[in-house]
């Protein structure tokens, strides 16, 4: 990869990140590694790890809550707690 090269994904990714993304994606389809920014892409598919672990465990702790207040708070039950919990375990 050629260092001016480099610079022009660098700066892409910088300034226009959805283009970025798609010449990424039109890169890895087609199967052309060599103008791969490998750098910036793998800091985001850690980063998105990261995002879609935490974003699971936040629904699973909004799940576990509804449901013991279904269980132990039946006087207070309503019907928000059911659209919460069913919309929360669809996310997860």
């Amino acid at each position: 990869m050629t260092t001016e090269f480099t610079a022009k994904t660098k700066c892409l990714y910088d300034t226009d990140y959805y283009l970025w993304l798609q010449e990424t994606a039109t890169s890895l389809a087609n199967r052309n590694f060599t103008t791969l920014d490998c750098n910036n892409l793998l800091e985001e598919i850690e980063s998105l790890g990261k995002r879609e672990k935490k974003a699971i465990k936040s629904n699973l702790r909004i799940v576990i809550l509804y449901l013991l207040k279904w269980n132990y708070q039946i006087n207070k039950r309503s019907q928000s707690w059911i659209y919460s919990i069913a919309e929360h375990r669809q996310r997860s």
